[in-house]
């Protein structure tokens, strides 16, 4: 049997601990946000263009309206990158608090099946998600234990 130290703990912090899993949620959001913010930005500027008659306008009229346009179509940019980096962060910080659980299960799991019953109980941080799936794991250990126990 191997010791109650089996379960090994990392004391960094690894956000993309079930990278397969975060990234395929990640990706198509991200994704989603970059093309409608290009979509919105040509259409934007198409109609902007539109709507300026620039045979009324002189050259330092239309200079201005053009500034103004690329100030307005830059801030949209900057505002679509920002949503995109909050997009980023809030996905992998939701997402961790199940694939971070899913890896200690993983490892408890792993640990049961060689026949350690020794390890210590299944503890979850206090805001992680699957506390109920780690409970149970932690009563099936104990009722594996007095098992073979009785053997």
């Amino acid at each position: 049997m191997t010791s109650p130290d089996a379960l090994p703990k990392s004391r960094r912090r690894i956000y993309l601990v079930r990278s397969s899993i975060q990234v395929k949620m990640l990706l198509p959001l991200l994704f989603t946000i970059f093309m409608f913010g290009l979509v919105t930005c040509y259409f934007l500027y198409t109609w902007m263009q539109k709507v300026v008659d620039t045979t009324l306008l002189s050259q330092t009229e239309i200079e201005d309206f053009q500034k103004q346009v690329w100030l307005i179509l830059s801030l949209l940019g900057a505002t679509i990158l920002l949503g995109c980096g909050t997009l980023f962060v809030s996905i992998i910080l939701l997402t961790h608090k199940i694939a971070g659980p899913l890896v200690s299960i993983g490892r408890f799991i792993d640990a049961l099946v060689q026949g350690n019953h020794d390890i210590p109980d299944l503890g979850l941080r206090e805001r992680d998600d699957l506390k109920d799936i780690a409970s149970k794991l932690n009563q099936l250990k104990s009722y594996l234990k007095s098992l073979a126990g009785r053997l």
